[in-house]
């Protein structure tokens, strides 16, 4: 059981969230920094879970060689959400460039591996502070769609992030709201042993912050693993959307059902075409 969260010290939000990670009754310590090429390097133990600890001066969009943590079970990358709207939100996506851009890191019309249902443990655990904290309910709590670097193959990687302002980057309860929920999603996936609590979904289209998947992981008990929006969709031609289709399919592991929002007909028809190739159910909405 071992888990790497990945950090840069240009982010006051990732910061501060790791600081509440390790702050009450973890039992860390400091390695040579040399092992991981990186700035710091602490390994924690945390209810029975070995966390490494790994700080950048880099922006983590922009690492290039996080594979070389293949041997952990997985990357959590704790971040600040940038947007112009600054609408204070929670949010948790894996990462990818479903396109032929990498404006914010890793590589053009290729996607990272992704872990669906920790995304899902971790979008309830935030769901839940969101409903029942008062300080907490001004944020928006959501996936979003597949976006920025780094590219991650080899582990799967994910992205829980404040938005949108510095004030929420500071903001001291939602650092910790996202540290409970790193603790507690983990500590429960652990702890359902081979057993799904959820239906392992990929969502083609929608927005960017994916409101109709999220909706339906918080009431259906779907939990997604790539979402490709709209946005992307309508940039793609049809041969490069069924290849992005197959590289989501195949970067969220144990998919059972493609969950399809509306787009143009011929656009959709190639999803489902690749949909049949790997034999999972569809639905369109």
């Amino acid at each position: 059981m071992k888990i790497a969260i990945v950090y840069t010290f240009r982010d006051v939000a990732a910061v501060g969230i790791v600081n509440k990670l390790i702050y009450n009754n973890v039992s860390c310590i400091e390695l040579s920094a040399r092992d991981f090429q990186v700035e710091k390097y602490e390994k924690c133990i945390l209810e029975g879970v070995e966390y490494a600890l790994l700080g950048f001066n880099e922006e983590v969009l922009y690492l290039k060689h996080l594979d070389m943590l293949k041997d952990f079970d997985m990357i959590i990358v704790p971040s600040r959400h940038e947007s112009e709207s600054k609408i204070p939100c929670l949010t948790v996506h894996v990462t990818g460039n479903p396109w032929r851009r990498n404006d914010f890191g890793g590589d053009p019309m290729s996607l990272s591996l992704s872990n669906p249902v920790v995304m899902w443990l971790i979008l309830q655990d935030l769901y839940i502070a969101r409903k029942s904290y008062d300080k907490i309910s001004k944020f928006y709590v959501s996936y979003e769609a597949t976006h920025h670097g780094p590219t991650v193959k080899k582990v799967p990687i994910l992205f829980v992030e404040i938005g949108s302002s510095e004030n929420e980057w500071r903001d001291p309860i939602a650092q910790e709201t996202i540290s409970n929920a790193i603790r507690s999603s983990i500590k429960k996936y652990y702890s359902l042993g081979s057993s799904k609590p959820c239906k392992i979904a990929i969502g083609f289209g929608g927005s960017h912050y994916a409101p109709l998947f999220t909706k339906r992981a918080l009431e259906k008990n779907e939990c997604y693993g790539h979402m490709i929006p709209n946005y992307v969709i309508r940039e793609l031609g049809i041969n490069d959307l069924k290849f992005i289709a197959k590289m989501a399919i195949e970067n969220t592991p144990q998919a059972e059902i493609v969950v399809i929002e509306k787009m143009r007909s011929e656009l959709r028809n190639a999803i489902i075409d690749v949909t049949k190739q790997y034999g999972l159910e569809y639905i369109v909405i």
